[in-house]
């Protein structure tokens, strides 16, 4: 998950978005496709929305179903892919969507932004206390405001019409960024992502480990 190429701002055709993970309501997954499906025609037809991930019930068989009764071609649901394909898959996209109800810390967020894309994600605790605010004031990252959740992963009813118009709000300020060639680029950033990369994460381990080491051995003498 690195940049390989430095993603210019109207050069594809289409507005490239993907999602990664479970094909599931607690993940927003449904919620998504509703927000998509909402756009105004003449923009949607300049996106292309890839879903990507598995499912194992028959929750994940209604969204899947869902997706193919839209009879939307620029709705691609991908399953589940390999991490080098996932990888190829955002490194293509402009946006990286995660509208998850409940998340720890979604290592597919950084991933996604060291391959370049910008995140629409829930504004859930875990992620926001994270993400630079550097990130946020350049467009980098923009928070969803999230339902109330009545259960740990089920919104409460009459908030489900404003996520989706949230989701759908954000997905449109992305899209007419990029065609009008206002879309942040992304790799001036890079020092507030690669902080997180597993070397830089050993390196601040190995100088900590390294320190009390030293302290160590100075008390002994």
């Amino acid at each position: 998950f690195s940049l390989k190429k430095i993603k210019k701002n109207s050069e594809d055709k289409f507005f490239k978005m993907v999602y990664a993970g479970k094909i599931s309501y607690s993940k927003g997954v449904p919620y998504l496709i509703e927000a998509f499906l909402q756009i105004p025609e003449k923009l949607r037809n300049r996106i292309k929305l890839y879903i990507a991930g598995d499912y194992n019930n028959s929750e994940g068989e209604r969204i899947r179903n869902r997706i193919i009764s839209s009879k939307k071609e620029n709705i691609i649901f991908l399953g589940k892919l390999s991490q080098t394909k996932l990888a190829e898959k955002m490194e293509e996209s402009h946006l990286f969507i995660l509208p998850s109800l409940f998340e720890g810390l979604p290592l597919v967020v950084i991933e996604a932004l060291a391959c370049g894309c910008a995140v629409l994600v829930t504004e859930l605790p875990d992620i926001s206390e994270w993400i630079d605010n550097v990130l946020i004031e350049n467009n980098v990252v923009k928070l969803i405001p999230p339902p109330k959740l009545k259960t740990v992963d089920m919104p409460v009813e009459e908030d489900i019409d404003a996520f989706i118009e949230n989701i759908k709000a954000g997905i449109i300020f992305y899209a007419e960024k990029y065609f009008k060639g206002e879309f942040p680029e992304i790799e001036k950033f890079m020092e507030y992502i690669t902080c997180y990369s597993f070397e830089n994460l050993f390196n601040r381990i190995f100088q900590i480990y390294t320190k009390k080491i030293s302290e160590k051995r100075k008390g002994m003498l």
